[in-house]
Protein backbone atom coordinates (compact mmCIF):
# COMPACT_ATOMS: atom_id res chain seq x y z
CA UNK A 1 0.00 0.00 0.00
CA UNK A 2 2.07 3.10 -1.43
CA UNK A 3 1.60 6.65 0.56
CA UNK A 4 -0.08 9.38 -1.23
CA UNK A 5 2.20 12.53 -1.71
CA UNK A 6 -0.16 14.18 0.99
CA UNK A 7 -0.18 12.10 3.32
CA UNK A 8 2.01 12.53 6.83
CA UNK A 9 4.20 9.79 8.26
CA UNK A 10 1.78 7.10 10.50
CA UNK A 11 0.82 9.45 13.46
CA UNK A 12 -1.52 6.17 14.89
CA UNK A 13 -0.81 2.54 15.77
CA UNK A 14 -4.01 0.82 15.44
CA UNK A 15 -7.48 1.65 15.72
CA UNK A 16 -9.40 1.76 19.05
CA UNK A 17 -12.59 0.50 19.12
CA UNK A 18 -15.81 1.40 17.31
CA UNK A 19 -18.54 2.02 19.75
CA UNK A 20 -22.36 1.67 19.56
CA UNK A 21 -25.05 2.86 22.07
CA UNK A 22 -28.02 0.18 22.76
CA UNK A 23 -31.08 -0.06 24.74
CA UNK A 24 -30.00 -2.76 26.64
CA UNK A 25 -26.48 -5.00 26.84
CA UNK A 26 -28.44 -8.13 26.50
CA UNK A 27 -29.65 -7.55 23.08
CA UNK A 28 -26.40 -6.84 21.34
CA UNK A 29 -24.50 -9.61 23.42
CA UNK A 30 -27.50 -12.04 22.34
CA UNK A 31 -26.66 -10.88 18.91
CA UNK A 32 -22.69 -11.37 18.76
CA UNK A 33 -23.04 -14.94 20.73
CA UNK A 34 -25.54 -16.23 18.07
CA UNK A 35 -24.08 -14.37 15.05
CA UNK A 36 -20.72 -14.46 15.10
CA UNK A 37 -20.68 -16.90 18.26
CA UNK A 38 -17.86 -14.40 20.21
CA UNK A 39 -18.77 -13.85 24.15
CA UNK A 40 -18.58 -10.15 25.57
CA UNK A 41 -17.20 -9.19 28.45
CA UNK A 42 -18.11 -6.66 30.66
CA UNK A 43 -15.95 -3.32 31.28
CA UNK A 44 -16.39 -2.60 35.41
CA UNK A 45 -16.08 0.52 36.14
CA UNK A 46 -17.13 0.60 39.66
CA UNK A 47 -14.44 -0.19 42.82
CA UNK A 48 -15.42 -3.43 44.07
CA UNK A 49 -16.04 -1.69 47.70
CA UNK A 50 -19.49 0.00 46.21
CA UNK A 51 -22.72 -1.07 46.82
CA UNK A 52 -24.92 -1.65 44.11
CA UNK A 53 -28.73 -2.26 43.90
CA UNK A 54 -29.99 -5.84 43.39
CA UNK A 55 -29.53 -6.82 39.72
CA UNK A 56 -27.20 -3.74 38.75
CA UNK A 57 -24.09 -4.58 37.31
CA UNK A 58 -20.63 -2.70 38.12
CA UNK A 59 -20.51 -1.13 34.33
CA UNK A 60 -22.17 -0.03 31.36
CA UNK A 61 -20.52 -1.75 28.69
CA UNK A 62 -19.26 -4.62 27.28
CA UNK A 63 -16.37 -5.96 24.91
CA UNK A 64 -16.52 -8.30 22.06
CA UNK A 65 -13.70 -9.58 19.79
CA UNK A 66 -14.43 -10.44 15.93
CA UNK A 67 -11.49 -11.63 14.55
CA UNK A 68 -9.24 -8.40 14.42
CA UNK A 69 -11.77 -5.92 15.58
CA UNK A 70 -12.78 -4.80 19.25
CA UNK A 71 -16.40 -3.46 19.34
CA UNK A 72 -17.50 -1.85 22.44
CA UNK A 73 -21.21 -1.33 23.41
CA UNK A 74 -22.77 0.95 25.73
CA UNK A 75 -26.12 1.20 27.64
CA UNK A 76 -26.78 4.68 28.44
CA UNK A 77 -29.47 3.99 30.40
CA UNK A 78 -26.67 2.22 32.66
CA UNK A 79 -24.51 4.80 32.73
CA UNK A 80 -26.81 7.53 33.87
CA UNK A 81 -28.27 4.88 36.89
CA UNK A 82 -24.51 3.90 37.88
CA UNK A 83 -23.34 7.61 37.99
CA UNK A 84 -26.56 9.63 38.70
CA UNK A 85 -26.25 12.32 35.89
CA UNK A 86 -27.14 11.57 31.68
CA UNK A 87 -23.90 11.37 30.02
CA UNK A 88 -24.42 9.62 26.42
CA UNK A 89 -28.25 10.22 25.02
CA UNK A 90 -30.54 7.30 25.28
CA UNK A 91 -31.39 5.33 22.40
CA UNK A 92 -34.53 2.96 21.48
CA UNK A 93 -32.34 1.13 18.76
CA UNK A 94 -28.73 0.12 18.71
CA UNK A 95 -26.73 3.19 16.92
CA UNK A 96 -23.19 2.63 15.62
CA UNK A 97 -21.50 5.96 16.79
CA UNK A 98 -17.66 6.56 16.68
CA UNK A 99 -14.29 4.87 16.24
CA UNK A 100 -10.79 5.89 17.57
CA UNK A 101 -6.69 5.39 17.37
CA UNK A 102 -4.47 4.57 20.03
CA UNK A 103 -1.29 6.69 19.78
CA UNK A 104 2.29 6.10 20.83
CA UNK A 105 3.18 9.85 21.29
CA UNK A 106 0.27 11.44 22.17
CA UNK A 107 1.83 14.87 21.91
CA UNK A 108 3.32 14.65 18.60
CA UNK A 109 -0.48 12.78 17.02
CA UNK A 110 -2.05 15.92 18.30
CA UNK A 111 1.03 18.55 16.96
CA UNK A 112 0.42 16.98 13.70
CA UNK A 113 -3.32 17.36 13.62
CA UNK A 114 -3.07 20.67 14.87
CA UNK A 115 -0.68 21.49 11.96
CA UNK A 116 -2.90 20.18 9.49
CA UNK A 117 -5.86 22.46 11.01
CA UNK A 118 -7.72 19.72 12.11
CA UNK A 119 -10.49 20.84 15.36
CA UNK A 120 -10.10 19.40 18.50
CA UNK A 121 -11.48 18.80 21.36
CA UNK A 122 -10.52 17.42 25.31
CA UNK A 123 -13.18 14.97 26.95
CA UNK A 124 -16.13 17.51 27.12
CA UNK A 125 -16.05 18.90 23.78
CA UNK A 126 -14.16 22.13 24.74
CA UNK A 127 -11.73 23.34 22.33
CA UNK A 128 -8.20 22.03 22.57
CA UNK A 129 -5.80 24.62 21.56
CA UNK A 130 -1.89 25.46 22.32
CA UNK A 131 0.61 22.46 21.93
CA UNK A 132 -0.13 19.96 24.37
CA UNK A 133 -2.81 17.29 24.36
CA UNK A 134 -5.52 17.85 26.64
CA UNK A 135 -5.75 15.11 30.15
CA UNK A 136 -8.91 13.21 30.51
CA UNK A 137 -11.30 15.30 32.68
CA UNK A 138 -13.75 12.26 33.67
CA UNK A 139 -10.84 10.19 36.13
CA UNK A 140 -7.64 9.09 34.02
CA UNK A 141 -4.73 9.81 36.40
CA UNK A 142 -3.60 12.71 34.12
CA UNK A 143 -3.69 10.06 30.95
CA UNK A 144 -3.93 12.60 27.85
CA UNK A 145 -7.01 12.20 25.69
CA UNK A 146 -8.56 14.13 22.69
CA UNK A 147 -11.37 14.12 20.21
CA UNK A 148 -12.60 15.53 16.84
CA UNK A 149 -16.02 17.56 16.74
CA UNK A 150 -17.97 15.75 14.33
CA UNK A 151 -19.57 18.48 12.55
CA UNK A 152 -16.25 19.91 11.75
CA UNK A 153 -14.46 16.53 11.40
CA UNK A 154 -17.55 14.57 10.33
CA UNK A 155 -17.40 11.81 13.52
CA UNK A 156 -16.39 12.58 17.11
CA UNK A 157 -12.88 10.06 16.25
CA UNK A 158 -10.83 9.29 19.81
CA UNK A 159 -7.11 9.65 20.25
CA UNK A 160 -5.73 7.43 23.55
CA UNK A 161 -2.39 6.81 24.46
CA UNK A 162 -1.54 3.08 24.06
CA UNK A 163 -2.01 1.30 27.69
CA UNK A 164 -2.77 -1.57 29.21
CA UNK A 165 -6.69 -2.50 28.74
CA UNK A 166 -7.75 -5.99 29.54
CA UNK A 167 -10.34 -6.53 27.11
CA UNK A 168 -7.95 -5.73 24.06
CA UNK A 169 -5.73 -8.49 23.19
CA UNK A 170 -3.70 -6.46 20.20
CA UNK A 171 -2.16 -4.28 22.77
CA UNK A 172 -0.04 -7.25 23.48
CA UNK A 173 3.07 -6.90 20.80
CA UNK A 174 2.80 -10.39 20.65
CA UNK A 175 -0.49 -10.86 19.37
CA UNK A 176 -1.10 -12.21 16.09
CA UNK A 177 -4.40 -12.78 13.78
CA UNK A 178 -5.13 -16.63 14.66
CA UNK A 179 -5.73 -19.15 11.66
CA UNK A 180 -10.11 -19.41 10.70
CA UNK A 181 -11.74 -21.16 13.63
CA UNK A 182 -13.76 -24.54 12.30
CA UNK A 183 -15.69 -23.75 15.22
CA UNK A 184 -16.77 -20.06 13.60
CA UNK A 185 -19.69 -20.44 11.97
CA UNK A 186 -19.33 -17.20 9.84
CA UNK A 187 -15.59 -18.32 8.93
CA UNK A 188 -14.28 -14.63 9.16
CA UNK A 189 -10.94 -13.78 7.83
CA UNK A 190 -10.65 -10.34 9.06
CA UNK A 191 -12.08 -6.87 8.85
CA UNK A 192 -12.23 -6.07 5.32
CA UNK A 193 -13.54 -2.17 5.72
CA UNK A 194 -15.36 0.04 8.03
CA UNK A 195 -18.11 2.21 5.98
CA UNK A 196 -18.99 6.01 6.61
CA UNK A 197 -21.24 8.04 5.23
CA UNK A 198 -20.37 11.50 4.20
CA UNK A 199 -21.22 13.99 2.21
CA UNK A 200 -17.88 15.66 2.41
CA UNK A 201 -15.49 13.49 1.14
CA UNK A 202 -12.38 15.96 0.58
CA UNK A 203 -12.99 16.29 4.42
CA UNK A 204 -12.55 12.86 5.03
CA UNK A 205 -9.48 12.40 2.79
CA UNK A 206 -8.10 15.30 4.34
CA UNK A 207 -7.99 14.05 7.91
CA UNK A 208 -7.07 10.67 7.30
CA UNK A 209 -4.35 11.98 5.53
CA UNK A 210 -3.20 14.54 8.55
CA UNK A 211 -2.98 11.02 10.27
CA UNK A 212 -0.87 9.25 7.98
CA UNK A 213 -3.94 7.42 5.67
CA UNK A 214 -3.56 6.77 2.21
CA UNK A 215 -5.98 6.41 -0.91
CA UNK A 216 -6.06 2.99 -2.36
CA UNK A 217 -8.78 4.05 -4.70
CA UNK A 218 -12.43 5.30 -5.36
CA UNK A 219 -14.62 2.52 -5.50
CA UNK A 220 -18.59 2.34 -5.51
CA UNK A 221 -20.40 -0.03 -3.14
CA UNK A 222 -23.47 -1.09 -5.48
CA UNK A 223 -25.38 -2.95 -3.20
CA UNK A 224 -25.32 -0.24 -0.57
CA UNK A 225 -25.94 2.36 -3.04
CA UNK A 226 -22.58 4.28 -2.12
CA UNK A 227 -19.21 5.93 -3.62
CA UNK A 228 -15.96 7.08 -2.77
CA UNK A 229 -13.01 6.45 -1.73
CA UNK A 230 -11.06 3.86 0.25
CA UNK A 231 -8.32 5.16 2.61
CA UNK A 232 -5.96 2.78 4.58
CA UNK A 233 -4.68 3.77 8.04
CA UNK A 234 -2.76 1.43 10.19
CA UNK A 235 -4.16 -1.79 10.62
CA UNK A 236 -7.78 -1.03 8.48
CA UNK A 237 -9.31 0.17 5.61
CA UNK A 238 -12.54 2.99 6.06
CA UNK A 239 -14.56 3.53 2.93
CA UNK A 240 -15.30 7.12 3.07
CA UNK A 241 -18.66 7.39 0.99
CA UNK A 242 -21.60 9.27 0.04
CA UNK A 243 -25.10 7.26 -0.48
CA UNK A 244 -27.02 7.82 -4.01
CA UNK A 245 -30.01 9.62 -3.52
CA UNK A 246 -33.36 8.35 -1.79
CA UNK A 247 -31.60 5.41 -0.10
CA UNK A 248 -31.45 4.00 2.96
CA UNK A 249 -28.13 5.25 3.30
CA UNK A 250 -28.76 8.83 1.97
CA UNK A 251 -31.88 8.71 4.81
CA UNK A 252 -29.46 7.85 7.21
CA UNK A 253 -26.79 10.68 6.75
CA UNK A 254 -29.42 13.11 5.93
CA UNK A 255 -30.36 12.54 10.11
CA UNK A 256 -26.72 13.45 10.66
CA UNK A 257 -25.55 16.38 8.31
CA UNK A 258 -23.00 18.11 8.54
CA UNK A 259 -21.26 15.57 10.79
CA UNK A 260 -20.88 12.11 9.21
CA UNK A 261 -22.52 8.66 9.85
CA UNK A 262 -20.94 5.36 10.83
CA UNK A 263 -22.70 3.06 8.66
CA UNK A 264 -20.95 -0.47 8.75
CA UNK A 265 -18.20 -2.96 8.41
CA UNK A 266 -17.64 -5.56 6.00
CA UNK A 267 -16.05 -9.01 6.77
CA UNK A 268 -13.81 -11.22 4.47
CA UNK A 269 -14.48 -14.60 4.75
CA UNK A 270 -13.89 -17.83 3.19
CA UNK A 271 -16.84 -18.87 2.22
CA UNK A 272 -20.18 -17.33 1.14
CA UNK A 273 -22.52 -20.12 1.12
CA UNK A 274 -21.59 -21.25 4.69
CA UNK A 275 -22.39 -17.51 5.31
CA UNK A 276 -25.59 -17.34 3.93
CA UNK A 277 -26.59 -20.44 5.82
CA UNK A 278 -25.41 -19.62 9.21
CA UNK A 279 -27.56 -16.35 9.00
CA UNK A 280 -30.11 -17.96 8.08
CA UNK A 281 -30.44 -20.41 10.38
CA UNK A 282 -30.12 -17.61 13.27
CA UNK A 283 -32.83 -15.26 11.79
CA UNK A 284 -30.57 -12.53 10.37
CA UNK A 285 -32.10 -11.95 6.81
CA UNK A 286 -30.22 -10.82 3.92
CA UNK A 287 -30.52 -8.03 2.03
CA UNK A 288 -28.73 -8.24 -0.90
CA UNK A 289 -26.47 -10.75 -2.15
CA UNK A 290 -24.51 -10.50 -5.21
CA UNK A 291 -21.62 -13.18 -6.47
CA UNK A 292 -19.57 -12.33 -3.74
CA UNK A 293 -21.13 -10.13 -1.11
CA UNK A 294 -23.65 -10.53 1.35
CA UNK A 295 -25.37 -7.17 3.32
CA UNK A 296 -27.67 -8.05 5.91
CA UNK A 297 -30.75 -6.71 6.71
CA UNK A 298 -30.16 -3.64 9.18
CA UNK A 299 -33.25 -4.81 10.89
CA UNK A 300 -32.13 -7.80 11.99
CA UNK A 301 -28.53 -7.21 12.89
CA UNK A 302 -28.27 -4.14 15.34
CA UNK A 303 -29.51 -1.37 12.90
CA UNK A 304 -25.76 -2.00 10.06
CA UNK A 305 -25.77 -3.58 7.11
CA UNK A 306 -23.10 -5.93 7.77
CA UNK A 307 -21.62 -7.16 4.96
CA UNK A 308 -19.47 -10.19 4.21
CA UNK A 309 -17.16 -10.83 0.97
CA UNK A 310 -15.18 -13.51 -0.36
CA UNK A 311 -13.65 -9.95 -2.59
CA UNK A 312 -10.82 -7.84 -1.99
CA UNK A 313 -10.47 -4.11 -1.54
CA UNK A 314 -8.41 -3.34 -4.48
CA UNK A 315 -4.65 -2.13 -3.19
CA UNK A 316 -5.49 -4.14 -0.02
CA UNK A 317 -2.16 -6.72 0.75
CA UNK A 318 -3.29 -8.66 3.26
CA UNK A 319 -4.04 -12.59 2.43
Amino acid sequence: MTQDANTSPLQVKFSFHPTFNVPTLQEAEDFFERVFNQPSSLMVTVPKDRQLEPGQLPGYSKFVMIRDLLIDYVCPALHTRLYGRQIFPDVDVPVLMNIGWYSEDMTKTFRALRAAGIPLTNQIGEPAEGDEPPDVNQGGGGMKMFFTPPNQVGLRYQFLPVFPMPHDPRLDPRWTLPPVSDEDPLQVKHLSHHTILTDDTQRAVSFMQALGGTVLHEGRDEQRGISGPYVHLADAIYHYARPDAGTEAASALASKTPADKYWAFTFNVVDLDRVADHLDKVGVKIQSRTADTIVTDPNTSLQVPWGFTTARVPGDTRD
